[in-house]
């Protein structure tokens, strides 16, 4: 899994978007995938004393915070 972002170090918002790039191949251990679900949360920081706080990520079933997707295929 990874998160493909650009943000400039100066210009920090927390409102930027992410991209997400899975390997369909790391989502199931089983040769058949198809009709699969697999939800996953965004976690999106702001700013704590001044500085950018990470962002992070955690699979799973959506819990807090409220941001969160769904990939199917």
């Amino acid at each position: 899994m990874a998160s493909v972002h650009e943000v400039v170090k100066d210009s920090w918002c927390p409102e930027w978007l992410c991209r997400i790039e899975i390997p369909l191949k790391s989502l199931s251990s089983k040769e058949q995938r198809e009709g699969r679900a697999w939800r996953f949360d965004v976690v999106r920081h702001g700013h704590q004393n001044g500085q950018p706080q990470r962002s992070s990520w955690s699979g799973g079933l959506p819990a807090k915070p409220k941001t969160w997707g769904i990939i199917s295929w």
